[in-house]
């Protein structure tokens, strides 16, 4: 298991966007996330070195899909309010950085 296969788990939770919410990181009664939210709830599963690279691509990629508040830009910044679009696109690039960087291309 690697960094890029947590960043997998984690975005093919919230895929379906009725999985999937902002403003919070977990949804109990629905068992929805945000794209924090379930990397949180991914990383349960793997190794600390994985989640913490993990979380590393996933804020290079906000910083790929775009500026959403005052020229700042996060995984929650892109949840919260660029939308699902937005943050499956984060997710994508995030497993692309991760994979570059697991056979050292990056």
């Amino acid at each position: 298991m690697s960094a890029a296969d947590l960043l997998i788990e984690a975005r093919d939770r919230i895929l379906d966007p009725a999985h999937w919410l902002r403003g919070q990181y977990h949804d109990d009664s629905k068992d929805r996330f945000c794209a924090v939210g379930s990397i949180r709830e991914s990383g349960q599963h793997f190794k600390a070195a994985d989640y913490n690279k993990a979380i590393e691509m996933l804020y290079k990629a906000a910083l790929e899909v775009g500026v959403c508040t005052e020229k700042h830009s996060s995984p929650i910044c892109v949840n919260d309010h660029l939308g699902h679009e937005a943050t499956m696109t984060m997710f994508d690039r995030s497993i692309r950085l991760a994979k570059e960087a697991e056979e050292g291309i990056a």
